[in-house]
């Protein structure tokens, strides 16, 4: 379903004009709208804080206007809603990270649908406090990564059977904003550790139980849940660290539907570029999103390599754009260098109109690599 939305966080307002709280101005809005588009439903989103003026349990005069109810955050004020004005329905037009599961099954999905994740990927803007430059929240970095919590997305919206380890790095430190938690956990997806160390980490899962192993031995079976607090994500405290492997392994019905690992990594030896556009369009236009991995011998990701490297193209393109996913970064995105983050980085390229071969060549302290594109 596409809506049009004519506003966000506007129903606080009175000053707007004819001062009813951006009801009239919405109204005109929506009938401008539907001379060029007349098929979709229209909307302004909520402030989360604000609501009748008269009591807090009725909606904001605005909300009660629109074609659909868009709420941020306050997901908990549907089921009230929506009895007292059954014609409503509700959308979560903002989700937060910090709280993905319940702001989701918690819903009466009859009523709503659905809700948006805001900062699902990290953006530059809204930081908290240099040296970041932007938000850190999301479950993808800067870079398009997904991270270990993206695994959670999977699991609540897909059918096919997931299982994902996330290893607890830093713990939430209860980040607030507009009176809403957005904090989330710091994660990675490294096996490399102090010995002797212990870890807490996250399976998401989909799946009916989680077996979890270290170098094989068995750290206890967890059931997975139906109570939308902790619904497909499942905690391991105190996990011993021993080199080697981490595995967890889903089972649902008593059957192997899934399994994930990690492992721990050798020294960088050499570099992967992973191009996204295999038809990649010599229209002056069309970009191409290269993926940089730092791997070991083995040909695994090795999440302590954060080299710095240098691009260069041969060819009809150029660079437009790098990164690596660290928000705190003070690298340039319009430079051709940039440094590993978490073994990782990403170059973007724009095509020329000539079209011919295109080369996309990386290197940097003894890691060096190249990739046609054309």
């Amino acid at each position: 379903m596409v809506l049009w939305s004519l506003g966000n966080e506007l129903q606080q307002n009175a000053d707007m004009s004819f001062n009813d709280w951006g009801v009239t101005v919405y109204k005109m809005m929506r009938m401008l709208v539907s001379r060029y588009d007349s098929t979709r439903l229209v909307t302004v989103a909520m402030h989360p804080r604000y609501r009748s003026l008269e009591t807090d349990s009725i909606p904001a005069p605005l909300a009660l206007a629109t074609d659909v109810a868009s709420y941020n955050y306050r997901y908990m004020y549907f089921p009230g809603d929506s009895k007292r004005f059954p014609n409503m329905m509700f959308y979560q037009s903002e989700a937060n990270t910090s709280n993905m599961g319940p702001n989701f099954y918690e819903m009466d999905l009859d009523k709503v649908i659905g809700l948006a994740y805001w900062g699902a990927i990290d953006y530059l803007g809204e930081s908290g406090g240099w040296p970041a430059k932007g938000w850190a929240q999301g479950s993808f970095d800067i870079s398009l990564q997904p991270k270990p919590i993206a695994y959670l997305v999977r699991s609540m919206f897909k059918d096919e059977p997931t299982v994902h380890i996330g290893v607890v790095e830093k713990a939430s430190e209860g980040s607030m904003w507009n009176h809403v938690n957005v904090g989330t956990d710091l994660m990675s997806e490294s096996w490399n550790r102090t010995p002797g160390s212990k870890v807490n980490l996250y399976t998401y899962t989909n799946a009916d139980e989680v077996e979890l192993f270290v170098n094989g031995k068995s750290q206890g079976v967890k059931k997975n849940t139906k109570d939308p607090k902790g619904r497909n994500k499942l905690k391991w405290n105190d996990i011993p660290y021993e080199e080697g492997y981490v595995e967890a392994v889903a089972r649902t019905n008593g059957k192997e539907v899934a399994r994930h690992r990690l492992e721990t990594t050798g020294e960088a030896v050499k570099l992967q570029l992973i191009p996204d556009n295999n038809a990649w369009k010599a229209d002056g236009m069309d970009l191409q999103h290269v993926r940089v991995l730092a791997v070991d011998k083995k040909g695994r990701r090795v999440w302590g390599c954060n080299k710095p490297l240098t691009f260069t193209v041969e060819g009809d393109a150029k660079i437009i754009g790098t990164d690596n996913g660290d928000i705190t970064s003070d690298e340039l995105h319009t430079s051709n260098k940039r440094s590993l983050f978490h073994g990782s980085a990403l170059v973007i390229l724009r095509s020329g109109k000539k079209g011919g071969k295109v080369t996309l060549k990386a290197s940097g302290d003894g890691l060096n690599a190249s990739v046609k594109l054309r």
